[in-house]
């Protein structure tokens, strides 16, 4: 039998995954931790295209949100902000009792920032997020151009 102080640093060791379900095992008992609901789960992406000011929270970006970005806050969406350097990144998003906020520094490389667009917002998917916490620069990608025929040889 697990002591309660066992218990407590067992389930303080489990690593921080974002986005994801977190498991430890420790002979048949299995401690998980839910960080952050799966990307999935949100209705839509919303990425703020401009550099902000990274001493603002919750309180800060959340107000931008309605504000700047003419959205709703409290909708089911995430919302993603980066500062001039691009080295940093939060996500914010309503989690039915409160904010969250999630954050990433990167300690040499930096975020790919879509720039070439000309709206302050950009509407993102789940595949684009990723590449972006990825580092690819998903704007660049040039997909085969379609053809079509009509006959064959």
């Amino acid at each position: 039998m697990l002591s309660p102080y066992k218990v407590r640093w067992l389930k303080s060791s489990i690593n921080l995954c974002p986005f994801q379900v977190c498991q430890i095992r420790f002979g048949s008992l299995i401690l998980s931790r839910h960080f952050m609901r799966p990307i999935s789960s949100f209705d839509s992406i919303y990425l703020w295209r401009l550099p902000v000011d990274f001493r603002k929270s919750i309180n800060g970006l959340s107000a931008m949100v309605q504000e700047e970005m003419k959205l709703d806050a409290y909708s089911s969406a995430l919302f993603i902000f980066g500062c001039a350097r691009r080295k940093r990144i939060k996500i914010l998003y309503w989690d039915k009792t409160g904010f969250a906020i999630w954050y990433k520094k990167l300690e040499e490389d930096l975020f790919p920032w879509p720039r070439e667009f000309t709206a302050e917002v950009v509407l993102l998917s789940t595949k684009e997020l990723q590449w972006i916490l990825d580092g690819v620069e998903y704007w660049k990608i040039k997909p085969h151009v379609e053809k079509i025929y009509e006959k064959t040889c």
